[in-house]
């Protein structure tokens, strides 16, 4: 199975969603029982299809829907070995009266059969460190949503 065409179609539909805000559109990439993790400090783990979905919803409206323009790039990958797939990504933002902000991370979805049953994101150790330094420095700018 080509799960590299999976996380694409994925990934796709997460940029609409991220435009729209229908969040039900990735409902079919998700198992019933997947998890989500966040390796960046604090580690959260959420269970549960709802609870995955609730939690990307709640990261892009924290942030990333706060700032003026956001651009994600994939800079490896995606690569598939045996039920996984993993991108290394990469991505700017701009924020009126604030340095723009690239930071990048590894993503890492496990899959059974077409769905993700497991899904893993961590931000590099060098971007958690700009991240925590740019929001200390320019959060406030940030819009309020």
């Amino acid at each position: 199975m080509n799960l590299i065409a999976c996380f694409e179609a994925y990934a796709r539909d997460f940029e609409q969603t991220f435009v729209d805000d229908d969040w039900s559109r990735l409902e079919p990439y998700f198992t019933e029982d997947a998890v989500y993790v966040t390796l960046d400090p604090p580690v959260r783990r959420q269970n549960g299809r709802e609870a995955v979905l609730t939690a990307l919803r709640r990261a892009v409206s924290s942030f990333d829907r706060r700032c003026t323009s956001r651009v994600l790039e994939t800079t490896h990958g995606p690569a598939q070995a045996s039920n996984q797939v993993r991108r290394e990504w990469a991505c700017t933002f701009t924020c009126a009266g604030a340095p723009p902000l690239r930071i990048s991370g590894l993503e890492r979805a496990v899959y059974d059969k077409d769905r993700i049953s497991f899904l893993e994101e961590q931000l590099t150790a060098e971007s958690r460190q700009l991240f925590d330094q740019w929001l200390h420095a320019h959060g406030a700018k940030l819009a309020s949503k």
